[in-house]
């Protein structure tokens, strides 16, 4: 190759946009394939994963993603779940970062409480909880201890929110984003056990009238090592 000259010849200029394009993507795929763990699902099917629903509950594939919804005429204590398992290993556990992303919408947003969990909703997990219009930042142990922190105190129905929490075991706490944009730091009952579950989504409400809400999309990065 002939000794590179200064202003750049076009030749010169593609010589280095090659070797610099060639060392960055393979960085790039270094610390994507070797470091990282990663699931994604934007629910073209519901292979794998786990439904538990009261009698005239739903969880419908729809062009929006996935729709739970309760009974259109519930007596009370209704429910709509749906999960995705993990295999109990030690790498997958909470002594690495995390990040958590859905993209969600929710039909209605009263009288009801919807999780949207990285883990187990009644074990060591973190994620995003609306209670009655209320959006909040949620962290818990083993033994049901929780700390909320709220996100948005009126959330609008029927639009989609990009949520995002970010879990960091070293430095002790979760942040959280709604579009983008942080709103909250919980430090305290976080996870530190490994459980089979690697996210939840559920409704549940004791009211009268159908309770629903729509996930489009979930995203979970974990850091291997």
């Amino acid at each position: 190759m002939a000794p590179l000259k200064y202003p750049l010849d076009p030749i010169t200029r593609r010589a280095i946009e090659r070797t610099i394009e060639e060392f960055t993507n393979r960085e790039s795929l270094d610390k994507t394939w070797d470091d990282y763990f990663r699931h994604t699902t934007h629910f073209d099917s519901k292979d794998g994963m786990t439904e538990n629903l009261s009698p005239g509950a739903t969880a419908t594939l729809t062009t929006g993603g996935l729709a739970l919804s309760t009974d259109a005429t519930p007596d009370g204590g209704e429910s709509a779940r749906v999960h995705k398992s993990r295999p109990s290993d030690s790498r997958f556990d909470y002594k690495s970062p995390i990040r958590f992303l859905c993209t969600v919408a929710f039909v209605t947003v009263a009288d009801q409480e919807i999780l949207m969990i990285c883990g187990s909703t009644s074990a060591h997990s973190f994620g995003f909880i609306l209670d009655d219009a209320v959006l909040s930042g949620l962290a818990q142990t083993g033994s049901g201890s929780q700390t909320k922190i709220t996100l948005d105190s009126s959330v609008t129905a029927d639009q989609f929110y990009v949520l995002d929490a970010r879990f960091f075991p070293t430095t002790g706490k979760v942040e959280y984003r709604v579009d983008g944009v942080l709103k909250g730091v919980v430090q305290a009952t976080l996870p530190t056990a490994n459980n089979t579950i690697l996210w939840s989504m559920s409704v549940l409400t004791d009211n009268t009238t159908q309770k629903a809400f729509t996930v489009w999309d979930i995203d979970i990065y974990q850091r291997r090592f």
